[in-house]
């Protein structure tokens, strides 16, 4: 909370209010932007953390279904192996994005 400007005659006085008024006035800015960030990097760590546990949740539940399921037939375990596969190939893109994002590359 600001207090009103007052204008006291004093020119020093008067200039230095402003000059205070004025840095406090950056400060505050300064402090919603940091907010703000603050925001946008909680929402990003949230939705990265997402995409990632899903594909390494279904890479476990393949990796329960081979080791649980020694006798699998042919079929099955190929598909199985075919799902990890892709499921690598997802965890590699997004780790990928995420270097290129922090090197600043990602449109």
């Amino acid at each position: 909370m600001r207090l009103p400007l007052e204008r006291t005659g004093v020119t020093e006085v008067d200039e230095l209010a402003a000059t205070v008024r004025t840095v406090l006035a950056r400060y505050d800015e300064q402090a919603a932007r940091t907010a703000e960030a603050l925001d946008t990097a909680r929402s990003f760590s949230a939705a990265a953390g997402h995409e990632l546990r899903t594909p390494l949740m279904s890479i476990g539940t393949n990796l329960d279904i081979l080791a649980g399921h020694p006798g699998l037939p042919e079929p099955d375990r190929t598909e199985v192996v075919a799902d990890l596969r892709r499921e690598h190939g997802r965890l590699l893109g997004l780790l990928l994005m995420l270097r290129n994002l922090g090197r600043g590359d990602l449109a």
